[in-house]
């Protein structure tokens, strides 16, 4: 408030005023008027004190709930930023075991895939020598069936192939000290006769032979299945081990790690929301702060006013009191 003191209805234009009429007539009624003017403006500054004072009070309150409110918004965003440290621990406590799952199901599918190419390299294995061992067993069963029939001549010639075939695979399969027994063969083709001693005697290593192979063929069948049932049993352990890693990668992927984020991604929202009342809370004391300086400056300046015209109506007073 700004008081212009030429108006006519200023108190300073009034005590003017009032001075220029002043004779020995109104000198007690100008003065009774200039004293009701300075009570009026004392009226006035002690109304502006009392309004000062209370907004000052409501002001004060204000900061008081502010700061409180503040405080209280500080110490649950401290409470939140905790939970999201706890969080973020758990979090990375779920990855590093989801990284080490995962790792340990690619060693293990590693691991079954060596296995299975062991059993398939068994498997080959085996089969070629039961193949060679069927096909000497084959072989010594038809070299046996021919020596029944060396003695005569007219099988001889009418299979005289069949004798020069068999005798080769027989010098391919027997020991070298059994090699005569194949050669005995090849003479049998060539000169269509054979000393019943040398038939009795190869037909006698000939079944010994069989046997050994038909023997061996029973101990490789069974250590093979034998083997195989272990290497089955290690696949299906392995398959099992797979499978649980599958089932907890899958867990911590799709529910655990999940959870948490969303969880995470809530109490973040509680943050960000806490963190925007705050800062409504900083300006609303900030703008206190700048109506309490407004307020105040402007209270001076009024008061200031107010001083002026007391002090021209004190002079007004002075002015009659020497006439």
């Amino acid at each position: 408030m700004q008081v212009n003191y030429c108006s006519k209805n200023s108190n300073t234009g009034r005590a003017i005023m009032l001075l220029s009429q002043l004779n020995e007539k109104n000198k007690d009624d100008l003065l009774k008027a200039l004293e009701s003017m300075k009570a009026d403006i004392q009226n006035r500054i002690n109304d502006e004190i009392i309004k000062s004072k209370a907004t000052q009070s409501q002001q004060f309150n204000d900061n008081i709930y502010y700061q409180k409110k503040m405080d209280a918004l500080l110490a649950f965003a401290a409470s939140i930023e905790q939970e999201m440290k706890a969080y973020n621990k758990q979090r990375a406590k779920l990855e590093s075991d989801l990284q080490n799952k995962q790792s340990d199901l690619e060693k293990t599918q590693k691991q079954q895939q060596q296995i299975e190419k062991v059993i398939e390299q068994d498997d080959d294995s085996f089969q070629k020598k039961i193949t060679q061992i069927n096909r000497a067993i084959s072989t010594i069963d038809e070299a046996l069936k021919l020596l029944g029939q060396a003695k005569e001549s007219s099988f001889i010639e009418a299979n005289l192939d069949t004798y020069v075939v068999i005798g080769e695979n027989l010098l391919e399969i027997l020991e070298p000290q059994h090699l005569p027994i194949g050669q005995s063969f090849l003479d049998l083709a060539q000169y269509k006769f054979a000393e019943q001693e040398v038939i009795r005697k190869s037909t006698r290593i000939l079944n010994k032979i069989r046997n050994e192979y038909a023997d061996q063929r029973i101990s490789m069948t069974s250590q093979n299945q034998a083997e195989r049932k272990q290497n089955d049993n290690l696949v299906k352990l392995y398959q099992q081990k797979s499978q649980q890693l599958k089932d907890e990668v899958l867990k911590t992927m799709k529910v655990d790690l999940v959870n948490l984020i969303n969880w995470m991604g809530v109490r973040q929202s509680v943050l960000d929301d806490c963190n925007f009342q705050m800062n409504y809370m900083t300006n609303g004391k900030a703008q206190l702060k700048e109506e309490e300086q407004m307020r105040f400056n402007n209270n001076a300046k009024l008061l200031q006013e107010y001083t002026k015209e007391l002090q021209i109506i004190d002079d007004c007073i002075a002015q009659i009191n020497k006439n």
